[in-house]
């Protein structure tokens, strides 16, 4: 009898605690332990006259102190960062990729030293090479134009016959890249000579 009477406070107490939303971000974060923890006092409220934080950013500081206090896991707050940080990613308005190929675009990497070229491969048999940072042409001032640097398809002698079903960089150098396709061919290119060096 005690017990039940005990387990149906406890369900009051967090039915109340997930009617406010501090506590409700709390209880998606925290892991369900056995025994009701306060969370670290709320920060003082904001001076007249001072701008309030927006709700994501308010609950993100709250996840950070919570993590100080020991409260959130690793995991969890690994995962409350990430996204975030997933939310926060917008399209650019002021640079466009004009792409030369005529079917999708299959694979997509920027080269892992430099971080300047993306490497794309697409459906219709062609990889294709873009300098992310120099754009070829400005568009009414301020939008960046980006066309390809380079560019293999089915035209080139040693061009495959259909789909690049991957497009990669070398690891550890920028002038060379390799693509694989639906013909059974795994071909390493030179980005200087625009030249398969191994099939």
């Amino acid at each position: 009898m005690e017990a039940s009477k005990r387990n149906r406070r406890i369900l009051v107490h967090l039915r109340s605690c997930l009617a406010t939303p501090r506590f409700a971000l709390a209880a998606l974060l925290s892991p369900v332990r056995r025994t009701v923890h306060r969370p670290p006092s709320s920060p003082s409220p904001p001076r007249r006259g001072t701008q309030l934080p927006c709700a994501a950013e308010w609950m993100w500081c709250e996840a950070v102190r919570w993590r100080e206090h020991g409260e959130l896991g690793a995991r969890r707050f690994e995962t409350a960062a990430r996204a975030r940080r997933t939310a926060s990613l917008a399209l650019s308005n002021r640079k466009e990729f004009t792409t030369p190929h005529n079917g999708a675009i299959n694979s997509l990497q920027v080269d892992l030293t430099e971080r300047r070229y993306l490497l794309s491969g697409a459906s219709d048999g062609s990889a294709a090479i873009f300098d992310v940072q120099n754009a070829t042409e400005y568009e009414a001032g301020f939008i960046a134009k980006h066309r390809s640097i380079l560019l293999v398809d089915k035209q080139h002698e040693n061009g495959h016959k259909f789909v690049v079903s991957m497009a990669v960089w070398y690891p550890v150098d920028t002038g060379l890249f390799v693509t694989a396709s639906f013909d059974q061919y795994v071909k390493v290119w030179d980005t200087n000579s625009t030249q398969v060096v191994n099939s």
